[in-house]
């Protein structure tokens, strides 16, 4: 589960130097560090989110099927992204999926498992 916060940070930080490159994002041409530390903060709070609100009476398997989905629709939402706002925002969506795995698929393992 850490895999996926890990891989997310480790590509989000190559895009952040080429947004930094290329002058940044339509209406944000300076990216100061600020703004670097919300983009990639917005992930994290994301996983905050979703980590807690897999706690509200969700399956383990519903709280996969979920986060999956909120992974994909973060993602899109980070690829046409054209303002910092939508980045933020599919940063945030996809932080929650992230979250809401981490959260539940320890579970799912555990139901999954044969008894012993």
């Amino acid at each position: 589960t850490n895999v996926l916060m890990g891989f997310n940070n480790g590509v989000s930080t190559s895009a952040l130097q080429n947004l930094i490159d290329r002058d940044g994002l339509h209406g944000y041409k300076k990216i100061t560090p600020r703004i670097q530390g919300l983009i990639i903060a917005s992930s994290w709070g994301g996983a905050a989110i979703g980590t807690i609100g897999g706690t509200f009476g969700i399956t383990a398997r519903q709280g996969l099927i979920m986060g999956s989905v909120l992974n994909i629709a973060g993602g899109l939402c980070i690829t046409i992204a054209n303002s910092l706002p939508m980045l933020m925002t599919g940063r945030l969506i996809v932080g929650m999926g992230n979250g809401l795995i981490s959260l539940c698929l320890n579970s799912y393992s555990a139901e999954l498992a044969p008894p012993s």
